[in-house]
């Protein structure tokens, strides 16, 4: 025989199925659209000759790596957020998870510590060297310019050359 306390704890249970389910459905797509789509990183181009380190530092932070060129110019190699990668592979394959209990969300946002993190997994990071001179000013940019890339003495990319004077 079935009682009235018997169809409250149905009740119940179902009310927490339909808030988990609720849950996961508010997380849904969230990964695979940004994965599908990809997503810009930081902006480098306030980084230009002329600002000063500490400017560039308050943006990137400390460097991880510096030398110093024989001409007394300084490289710095900075790590920093390169965004995510469009991969529509990726995506796919996090939309079937989903499928499957939302599985690839709940993984993420598991992972995070709140929203804003949930998707700093998907991120990749990449390096930028800068250049700087005596007075702690940068000369140039290097995004991409690994710790033992080739980079010039002078501490200019080859668009910033000086231009040679006529004769």
């Amino acid at each position: 025989m079935t009682t009235s306390r018997d169809h409250s704890k149905g009740f119940a249970r179902s009310g927490l199925l339909l808030l988990a389910i609720s849950l996961a459905c508010s997380l849904g797509g969230c990964a695979v659209v940004t994965l599908a789509r990809g997503k810009p990183g930081m902006d480098l181009s306030p980084i230009q000759p002329g600002v000063d380190r500490q400017v560039v530092e308050i943006r990137l932070r400390e460097p991880f790596r510096t030398s110093t060129t024989s001409k007394g110019v300084e490289y710095a190699w900075y790590l920093y957020d390169g965004g995510v990668r469009r991969s529509v592979g990726r995506a796919l394959g996090a939309a079937l998870l989903d499928l499957d209990m939302m599985l690839f969300e709940l993984v993420v946002a598991m992972q995070a510590v709140n929203e804003t993190e949930a998707l700093r997994v998907l991120h990749h990071y990449d390096l930028v060297a800068v250049s700087y001179d005596s007075q702690g000013l940068v000369i140039g940019t290097f995004p991409g310019a690994g710790e033992y890339s080739a980079l010039p003495d002078d501490g200019r990319p080859a668009a910033q050359k000086a231009p040679i004077a006529p004769q």
